[in-house]
């Protein structure tokens, strides 16, 4: 998943539960918090290894 991909699942879960697009700063934020929760699961997943 890339920042893309995320932007847009984010996009439609927000539309799904609030009926209206999210503003620039909540896409902002989850966005990066979801890659920053990617990034660690992808070292935890090296480190299982």
């Amino acid at each position: 998943m890339n920042a893309i991909s995320i932007e847009a699942a984010f996009r439609e879960w927000w539309i799904d539960s609030y009926n209206r697009p999210p503003n620039p700063q909540a896409v902002m934020t989850h966005v990066a918090f979801a890659e920053h929760v990617l990034a660690l699961v992808e070292l935890l997943e090296v480190v299982d290894d």
